[in-house]
């Protein structure tokens, strides 16, 4: 995978975590980030924070986006440090991307939330645990790495 695709794939993984480290876990968040994923976005995290070393830029750009997790703009300063570092040394790029997958496969952390505008003229069907009177699909996805997943629809519009 080229060192911008894994950069952020990685962040994407990374983020309900960061936001769990920041303080601001949604429920559903926080059933995304399993006991059984948890520790393979911990390992990935870890790894992260051990090659991006504080004072570094990189380490830098870590610590902007651990503090907000939000911020789009810090998002992408993360994945373009984290390219570079990742163009240094393939080696590190070969275990980042080995930890990507363990952190992705069933029971990890990867998720996708799909929300849309009010339905209005048809009939709405609800199913699932959460359910709204628009379009939200919550589930696991491998849509951003090419790898299939489970979709849950909590609501569905016909």
């Amino acid at each position: 995978m080229d060192p911008a695709a894994l950069a952020a794939t990685a962040v994407a993984v990374l983020l309900p975590y960061l936001h769990q480290l920041a303080g601001r876990v949604t429920e559903r968040t926080a059933d995304a980030l399993s006991d059984s994923g948890l520790p393979k976005v911990q390992q990935l995290y870890q790894a992260l924070k051990e090659r991006l070393r504080p004072g570094s830029y990189a380490g830098n750009v870590l610590e902007g986006a651990e503090e907000r997790p939000d911020s789009e703009g810090r998002q992408q300063a993360l994945g373009a440090a984290l390219a570079e570092e990742l163009e240094r040394d393939p080696d590190f790029a070969a275990d980042v991307e080995r930890l990507i997958a363990q952190a992705q496969e069933p029971g990890g952390a990867t998720f996708s939330v799909t929300d849309s505008g009010a339905v209005a003229g048809r009939d709405v069907v609800q199913r699932g645990r959460n359910v709204a009177g628009r379009d939200l699909t919550i589930g696991t996805s491998g849509a951003q790495t090419g790898t299939s997943g489970r979709e849950e629809s909590a609501a569905d519009t016909d």
